[in-house]
């Protein structure tokens, strides 16, 4: 059987560039931050987020949320949702700067458009307490409802607390809502 050089080509390519993501990963579970740090700076979609993780928690290097938000972006521009829910955490915490919630919203948006649990629990929450948006326990519910939708318990849990501040009609409304967006969301 004769395998093309262009198939090895691309056998190897590939398992060489899961190596060193995969040995930034085990350098980050057994503490070796520095090294971890090094690794995850060969460009790698992944790398950025834990990039942003190492200085987000000041692990390996000094914390610098500055440094976080860069590679949370430029993970996010690379596809890895958990980095926009991360850039939404830092604008609703104010870590790096005093709290932003209309930023955080947008993150948290863009997030649950494309699938993500948290985003749209936290989208929920933000609704729920009036952070960047007026209070809105009908948007509330709705979040929650299609983060439950998924089987996230504390989603399942929210939506049911806040099912008890509301009217019969609110409810309704909310899971027609959930509904029409459930088309667009993931």
């Amino acid at each position: 059987m004769r395998i093309s050089a262009a198939i090895l080509f691309l056998l190897f390519s590939r398992m060489a560039m899961a190596g060193p993501l995969e040995d930034a990963n085990s350098a980050y579970d057994k503490g070796d931050f520095g090294i971890a740090h090094n690794l995850y700076g060969q460009g790698f979609a992944e790398a950025a987020f834990n990039l942003g993780r190492l200085y987000h928690d000041g692990r390996g290097v000094p914390q610098n949320f500055a440094r976080a938000r860069e590679w949370y972006l430029i993970a996010t521009r690379r596809g890895v949702i958990k980095a926009a829910v991360n850039l939404g955490f830092m604008n609703a915490s104010g870590e790096g700067g005093r709290p932003d919630y209309r930023q955080a919203i947008g993150w948290f948006v863009f997030a649950a458009q494309r699938g993500d649990n948290l985003a749209k629990c936290n989208l929920g929450t933000m609704y729920f307490n009036g952070q960047g948006v007026p209070r809105d326990l009908v948007r509330a519910h709705m979040w929650y409802n299609l983060a439950a939708a998924h089987g996230d318990p504390e989603a399942i849990k929210n939506r049911d607390s806040v099912a008890h501040l509301m009217t019969a009609n609110q409810i309704t409304r909310a899971q027609e809502m959930a509904s029409e967006r459930q088309m667009y969301v993931p």
